[in-house]
This record gives C-alpha cells, structure tokens and sequence, in this order.
C-alpha cells in the first residue's frame, strides 16, 4: 500500500490513487529520483506504472519489476523505452512473443534489433508463422528481417504479407539482393 501524503504548512491530506495519477508529472525525469519512480511503480496503480515504464530514469531493478508485473501497458512502455532496451534479455522478449498480443508484439518488431541483450533472429523465426496476418505483415515490412524469413513470407498465403515481403526484398541494397538470390537458388 502506497501511503502518500500532500502536507500544506501542518496539515496532511493523504492522496489516493486518483491523485497518484499527476504524482509522475512532479516527480522529475533526471537522474537522482529512480527509488522514487520504483517505489511509485511498485505501489501505484496500472496508470502509474505505465508512467513509470514510460521514463527514460528508470532503474535495472524498476524495469524488471515492471515487467514482471505483467502489466500490458506498462510491457508496452517498456518495449518501447531506450532504458530498458539495455536492460531485458532474451527470456523476458520471448515470454513478450508467448503472449501472442499484436500489440505487444507490434512494438517488439519495432525495436527487435535495439535490445542489446537480445538476438532478434529467434523472433523474427517464430513470428513469421504467427497466425495473424497483421503481425507477418509487419515483420514482413520490417528492414532487419532476416533473408531467409523474407523469402519465407514472399510465399505467404495472405496476398498482403507476400507483397509486403517482396517490396522489403526489392528495396535491399544490391549486395544484399545478391546474398538473398544466393541463399535461395
């Protein structure tokens, strides 16, 4: 339970989860307040955390609560937040793809080859047999998608994937094109 209270001169009125909700916007952003953020994350509620994920402060140890909490806002935040690129690994990115959420799974192809502690070539594997069209589509458009994954999704049986597929393979450098033709003659 998260006891904050507001102090004017003597008096003290305590603040409840509805005042919570501007608390992110006074806590400042900089370096020097990240136990404040944790223990605001750690005891707010699903809009607090989702604030906190959001920061680019935000501690080792706040980024893994966060994520362990399994808040799919705050997941989403994180996936998306620089801090927490240097900070996930391979174990957390994957349970992101057991989800199986769109949305999730949307900013994840978006920041695939920004986690440093994170090879994207299993994702990319696993995700371009996802069974939502919308999901294949968007790794098929993605510029870092493996060859070998592209040539896969060229073939999809949604019209939209293959076509998008074929214009990333189009629109690679001529040595990768190359590369590409090579790896599939």
């Amino acid at each position: 339970m998260l006891d904050i209270r507001l102090s004017v001169g003597r008096v003290a009125v305590p603040v409840g989860y509805a005042g919570l909700e501007w608390l992110p916007y006074i806590i400042p952003d900089i370096p020097g307040y990240e136990a404040a953020c944790r223990h605001l994350a750690e005891h707010g509620g699903a809009k607090a955390r989702y604030d906190m994920a959001s920061r680019e402060n935000i501690d080792t140890q706040t980024v893994r609560m966060l994520f362990q909490s399994g808040d799919v806002n705050a997941r989403r935040a994180l996936l998306a937040n620089k801090r927490a690129h240097q900070t996930l690994i391979q174990e957390e990115i994957l349970q992101v793809l057991d989800t199986g959420d769109p949305d999730l799974l949307e900013v994840l192809i978006c920041n695939v080859t920004e986690y440093v502690f994170c090879d994207p070539r299993p994702i990319f594997e696993r995700l371009h047999v996802h069974p939502d069209p919308w999901v294949r589509g968007l790794i098929a458009d993605c510029t870092d998608t493996p060859a070998s994954v592209l040539w896969a999704l060229s073939r999809d049986a949604d019209p939209d994937v293959a076509r998008k597929a074929n214009a990333t393979i189009e629109n690679r450098s001529e040595s990768e094109d190359l590369l590409l033709s090579e790896e599939h003659e």
